[in-house]
């Protein structure tokens, strides 16, 4: 495996190359043809194109063009295109782009708009599973895609909304409330047709009891012998109390923690092979009334880390100096022999790397040091033969001016939610998605959500058995600018995982894909505000039904309360203020530049005692803005958590800082251990942290290790009597980027 220093600056040298393009049109074809380059190592050509001169060029082929002709088959009849070729060679290396011809692609037949069909208006009860039964034509025989999104009325959770028919449970209403509901019908050749259906919800008679209402969460995959907790819910038409049960009806039988409640935790069991769980969760009133719904759970031996292959698409090219970093340990007692394999499009794997890696062992390289050659690999997959190798991947460009990662497991559900949507001429997203299963396609839909919870745009994709896709969101939803606070509500029909890169001139911002949870409070271990732009960022998004009232405690480095502050979350919607807000920079100490501490997050609602169904996030940013980073407001203090790498080096001007907040109401006592790369104990330190209170330091404070201590590579483990909330972050000396990491849990 190669050892190249992880996650250091490095250049990518170009050689000049002069193409000759000439464009030939043959219907809706243009084919192109151009001068070899002479040099012996090239690997290929890319094709580029844009219908405006000069600019926004997009890389048409999918894999390197081997000769030097190309054909481009996705023209539009009518259309003006510019094209462009570079040549690669077997480094990896590009050339500028030739000269600039083009081809005006002549009218062929007209594509008729497909015509969609939403069904009759209905009329239903409240509480009730309702279906809406669409269909499409297309005059032209065209395979067609559909879209339900929900345009007004009392928000509800569309089940096969990428799919002619949809269903949803109604909401309790009081009066008569109509919900109206749209479905988009689209050819793949530009063509769109919509129609909309009413449904009118009818509140329950007097004197007429309804059954209650159920929802045991979203399908998804787990590892084995991991901690699970599934967030069910339930509510009464006629506003009865109601009781929950869970029951296991499917799987190796696990003991079941919480079962009379609408959260319920178990552990999975220990598999040899895949193997499937289905639990059932019973609401029931006092008068007979009865609901139920069912929940898979998927326990997979499948011990391994997909990352990205590359950030280069035909919508990035600012991203195409860019590098994947990526880490590998080995946190058991035994060695575990390693395959790593790129992965296309279409799922295929091919092994390009095989090691072993031994107790506590770490091995980073660059994700593009295995790729050469493998022009059509969208992803790596490293995978273990036992369950317990942990992985976890930064992204970055060449200076590094810009980087950013995914600490924690990439997490697989049915439906995900990513923090923020960018398209504009500073911000750019980018999405890099992945189907788990080996054996069945995923059907995707992503739908951009306004502030408020309004449905803006959505785009369906698929997903072969076991491949990934890495994709800008201008190719989903069009090149149309995205402005204001959104963010991505992602539903498949098996559960899916990935992340978000977020990108401008000077930073990456990466967060993980998150599926829908339940919790009492929200800890955020650390925020920055200060006089030269230091700024936090809180995004909170609303996944329930209903508008959350939150409160927010600020406490500073002492653990003394300085502020609290309300603040509310639309129903399905987000919110996104900025501490110089919230709290103003006259909280500034006079004799400090900046002002840090941590946020506790509460539910105002005394009642929501099952927790919230709020999803957050903290953005740090620094240097006037120009370092910035994402990190998962934590939800879930723990005992014992790993960080896969550790950058300690004044030579190479990188530090790794750590906070441990101790949320508990007594004492708390952590051990911090440092290991190197290949496995060796390097450190040892306790550190006691008081009720309130956060340790927070370098790894050479003298706290921790000292100023002696230098170390690049390896990782650490925190190992406590109480559970912590903590978390990393890697800077470099001149706080040219951030990079704030999230832990993994250590399985037991």
């Amino acid at each position: 495996m190669s050892k190249t220093k992880p996650f250091f600056p490095f250049l990518r040298f170009l050689p000049l190359l002069l193409l000759l393009i000439s464009g030939e049109l043959l219907a809706a074809t243009v084919s192109l043809s151009w001068s070899p380059n002479p040099e012996s190592d090239i690997a290929g050509y890319w094709v580029y194109r844009t219908q405006t001169p000069g600019t926004s060029y997009i890389r048409i082929n999918t894999t390197l063009a081997a000769a030097t002709s190309f054909s481009d088959t996705t023209c539009s009849s009518g259309a003006t295109y510019y094209y462009a070729v570079t040549a690669v060679n077997t480094s990896n290396l590009e050339s500028p782009k030739s000269n600039v011809v083009q081809a005006v692609v002549q009218s062929s037949t007209t594509n008729s708009a497909p015509v969609a069909n939403a069904g009759p208006d209905l009329s239903v009860a409240s509480g009730v599973s309702v279906n809406l039964r669409g269909s499409g034509t297309d005059a032209n025989g065209d395979p067609l895609t559909f879209a339900w999104t929900q345009t007004s009325g009392a928000s509800v959770t569309l089940s096969g909304a990428n799919t002619a028919t949809a269903s949803f449970t109604s909401p309790t209403v009081t009066a008569n409330t109509t919900l109206s509901f749209r479905l988009t019908v689209r050819d793949g050749k530009g063509g769109t047709g919509t129609d909309d259906v009413k449904v009118t919800v009818t509140p329950p008679t007097s004197g007429t009891n309804s059954n209650p209402i159920v929802n045991a969460g979203p399908d998804r995959y787990v590892l084995s012998g991991s901690a699970v907790t599934c967030y069910g819910s339930g509510s009464d038409p006629n506003g009865d109390p109601i009781t929950f049960a869970w029951h296991q009806v499917i799987g190796t039988t696990v003991v079941l923690n919480n079962a009379i409640s609408p959260t319920m935790s178990f552990v999975a069991p220990k598999v040899t092979s895949d193997s499937t769980l289905k639990f059932r969760l019973w609401v029931k009133d006092n008068r007979g009334g009865s609901a139920r719904d069912d929940v898979v759970i998927k326990v997979t031996t499948n011990s391994s880390l997909v990352s990205p292959a590359t950030l280069s698409t035909t919508y990035s090219a600012s991203l195409d100096n860019s590098f994947v970093g990526v880490a590998l340990l080995n946190p058991s007692v035994a060695a575990n022999t390693v395959a790593i394999s790129t992965v296309d499009g279409n799922g295929i794997q091919q092994v390009v790397n095989t090691s072993v890696l031994g107790a506590q062992v770490q091995e980073a390289f660059l994700a593009g040091s295995l790729t050469t050659g493998q022009a059509g690999a969208v992803s790596l997959k490293a995978q273990g033969e036992n369950e317990n190798l942990r992985g976890f991947f930064l992204v970055g460009d060449g200076q590094p001016d810009r980087l950013d990662g995914v600490g924690g497991t990439l997490e697989a559900s049915t439906r995900l939610y990513f923090p923020a949507a960018k398209n504009d001429t500073g911000e750019k997203t980018l999405l890099f998605l992945t189907n788990p299963d080996s054996e069945v396609p995923a059907s995707v839909s992503v739908n951009l959500v306004n502030s408020v919870g309004a449905s803006v745009r959505t785009a369906d994709l698929q997903l072969a058995p076991g491949a990934s896709r890495l994709v800008a969101l201008p190719e989903l939803l069009g090149d149309a600018s995205i402005s204001g606070e959104h963010y991505l509500e992602l539903s498949a029909d098996i559960p899916v995982n990935g992340f978000q890169l977020i990108s401008d001139s000077d930073t990456f911002s990466s967060s993980a894909g998150r599926g829908e949870a339940k919790s009492r409070k929200l800890w955020v271990p650390h925020f920055v505000l200060g006089n030269q732009g230091e700024d936090t960022q809180l995004r909170l998004i609303n996944t329930e039904a209903q508008a959350i009232q939150t409160t927010l405690k600020f406490y500073n480095d002492q653990g003394s309360l300085i502020a609290t502050r309300q603040l509310a979350v639309p129903a399905r919607g987000l919110s996104a203020p900025w501490l110089s807000d919230i709290l103003g920079r006259a909280t500034i100490p006079a004799d400090a530049p900046f002002l840090t501490g941590y946020v506790v997050l509460e539910a105002s609602d005394a009642g929501a005692e099952e927790g919230i169904g709020l999803l957050g996030t903290v953005t740090f940013t620094v240097n006037q803005g120009k370092a910035k980073s994402t990190l998962p407001m934590l939800d879930q203090p723990r005992e014992e958590t790993l960080y896969l790498h550790v950058a300690q080096s004044p030579i190479h001007h990188v530090f790794t800082g750590l906070a441990l907040m101790n949320a508990g109401s007594g004492p708390a006592s952590a051990k911090v251990q440092i290991f190197d790369p290949a496995g060796k104990m390097t450190g040892e330190k306790t550190v006691e942290v008081a009720p309130g209170q956060r340790m927070v330091g370098l790894l050479d404070d003298p706290r921790l290790f000292g100023p002696e201590f230098q170390q690049v590579g390896g990782h650490m483990k925190i190992v406590s009597d109480r559970p912590l909330v903590s978390f990393v972050m890697f800077a470099d000396g001149q706080l040219r980027y951030l990079s704030a990491l999230e832990g993994q849990g250590v399985q037991k």
